[in-house]
C-alpha cells in the first residue's frame, strides 16, 4: 500500500440531501406549544386579553359579544349604509377595547402578585405569575379600589388597600358577576354589589315596601349610562360581564 495515499471523507451528496430534508420535516413536525393552553389561573394580564380577544366576536352569552363581528355588507348596500355600518363596527370595536382595558386594569390594581405583568398593568412577559407571593410594599398596586374582590377572597391590607396575594388570572376565574361588572365598568368605587350585582345606588336608597315601585327604581338605576364603560348602560354592562363570566366558567 502506498504510504502517501491520505485517507479522504466521501460525501454523498443525495444522501445529505435526504438526511437534511427528514431534519426539517422532524422539526416542522413538532407540535406548537400555544401558550394560552396552561391552567386559565396562570394567566397574567397579557394573556387574559389576548384569551378574551380569540373569543368568536359576536357570540350571544358568551365573552365574544364584547366585540362585534365584521359587518357583512351585500354589493346592493348603497354607500351611505357601508359607511354608517363600518362606523358603527368600528364605535363597538372601540367599546370592546374600552372594556378590556378597564377589566386588566382592575385586576393588576387588586392584585398584589408580584409579577412584571400586574405591575404594569399592560405589560408583556413571558415570565409565568406565580399563585401567590411574599407580601411586598407596591407603588404600582393601588388596591381593589373598583371594589372586583368579593368577601370570599383573602385581603393583604397591605397599605390599607386590601389587595389580594392571588395573580390576575387567579383572581379572574373566581370572580362574581358583580365584580366582573365593577371590573368591566372601571368606576372608582364600583357599580354593583359584587355578590348580588345590585346597584349600589339602589342599595343606598331606602328601600320601598311596595314590589311594584322596586321593579321601577330597578329599571331607572339599570338604564343609568356608564361614561367610563364606553357610555354603555348599565344594563347593557351587566350583560356583557354575564356572557364574559359564562365564558370564564367554561375555560
Amino acid at each position: 500500500m502506498n504510504n502517501n495515499m491520505m485517507a479522504t471523507a466521501v460525501y454523498y451528496p443525495g444522501v445529505q440531501a435526504t438526511a437534511n430534508m427528514m431534519m426539517q420535516q422532524s422539526q416542522s413536525q413538532q407540535p406548537m406549544v400555544n401558550p394560552l393552553d396552561k391552567p386559565f389561573w396562570k394567566f397574567n394580564t397579557t394573556e387574559i386579553s389576548n384569551w378574551i380577544r380569540q373569543l368568536t366576536p359576536g357570540i350571544p352569552n358568551t365573552g365574544g359579544m364584547l366585540f362585534p363581528s365584521n359587518p357583512s355588507i351585500a354589493k346592493d348596500t348603497t354607500p351611505e349604509d357601508k359607511v354608517a355600518m363600518e362606523d358603527e363596527y368600528r364605535s363597538k370595536l372601540i367599546v370592546g377595547n374600552t372594556l378590556v382595558q378597564s377589566l386588566i386594569r382592575a385586576l393588576s390594581a387588586a392584585s398584589s402578585c408580584n409579577t412584571p405583568a400586574a405591575a404594569a398593568a399592560v405589560g408583556s412577559s413571558n415570565d409565568e405569575p406565580m399563585l401567590k407571593k411574599p407580601k411586598i410594599e407596591s407603588t404600582n398596586n393601588s388596591g381593589d379600589i373598583y371594589q372586583i374582590l368579593d368577601p370570599s377572597f383573602a385581603k393583604t391590607n397591605t397599605t390599607n388597600n386590601n389587595s389580594t396575594d392571588l395573580s390576575t388570572g387567579a383572581i379572574l376565574s373566581r370572580i362574581t358577576l358583580g365584580g366582573l361588572v365593577n371590573a368591566l365598568g372601571g368606576l372608582n368605587g364600583g357599580i354593583v354589589d359584587t355578590l348580588t350585582c345590585i346597584p349600589l345606588s339602589e342599595l343606598e336608597l331606602k328601600q320601598s315596601s311596595n314590589e311594584s315601585s322596586k321593579k321601577e327604581e330597578r329599571k331607572k338605576f339599570l338604564e343609568v349610562v356608564v361614561p367610563s364603560a364606553g357610555n354603555l348602560k348599565l344594563k347593557e354592562v351587566i350583560s356583557l360581564a354575564r356572557g364574559l363570566h359564562r365564558s370564564i366558567a367554561a375555560r
